[in-house]
């Protein structure tokens, strides 16, 4: 064989089995290096793709994207809460989100529990249903989740707020998103988006 046809064979083997660098491995050890740097035991796994680091709470199944810049935090909750969970924050320009995984000690019902985490949430001056029209993606999907948006005043600003929370057995799923009441349109859309990518990781 000569050796532009070995040539040729190895790049069509390449081709077909994707040869070179790993596109999730910079991603995995972006993930890896934040479960390490973070008092959060095992509770959270590389559950990174090609596109992004990503962490999974093992027992919930919530998937949190960890931003390219910005800040992000992750954490157990502490034994001394009343309540077992998880969350993971991130915060992209002035826009924060917030995904929590939740497992009450009793039984709660999704509308008890959607109602509690709104009132603890959204501690707004002057909060208003907020009349902008929903993502693309909320409305493509008619699944059994609950989702408010509101806008009111955070000190002396004014902001557009989301709740969205959906049960996945035993463990109530919430995101939470504040943004400058100027980026609400791109926020609603965006938080729309990764709220889908979390319903489709959840057990329901």
């Amino acid at each position: 064989m000569t050796l532009t046809k070995i040539l040729a064979t190895f790049t069509l083997a390449c081709a077909a089995n994707a040869c070179g660098p790993d596109p999730s491995a910079a991603n995995r050890d972006i993930a890896r290096g934040v479960i390490e740097r973070s008092e959060i035991g095992g509770a959270f796994v590389d559950a990174s793709t090609p596109e992004a680091a990503r962490l999974r709470h093992r027992e919930s199944g919530l998937v949190c994207a960890i931003p390219a810049s910005g800040a992000f935090q992750v954490e157990t909750f502490p034994p001394s809460a009343a309540n077992e969970g998880a969350s993971c924050m991130r915060a992209t320009g002035q826009v924060v989100t917030t995904l929590m995984a939740m497992k009450f000690g009793h039984d709660v019902a999704l509308d008890q529990a959607f109602g509690e985490s709104v009132i603890t949430s959204a501690r707004l001056e002057g909060a208003t249903p907020w009349t902008g029209a929903e993502s693309a993606a909320d409305a493509a999907h008619g699944d059994a989740d609950r989702i408010v948006r509101l806008r009111g005043r955070a000190g002396p600003d004014e902001v557009y707020f989301r709740v969205a929370m959906t049960q996945a057995g035993d463990w109530f799923i919430q995101q939470i998103v504040f943004a400058p009441i100027e980026s609400a349109e791109a926020a609603e859309q965006s938080a729309g988006e990764d709220w889908r990518i979390v319903m489709s990781q959840v057990q329901r």
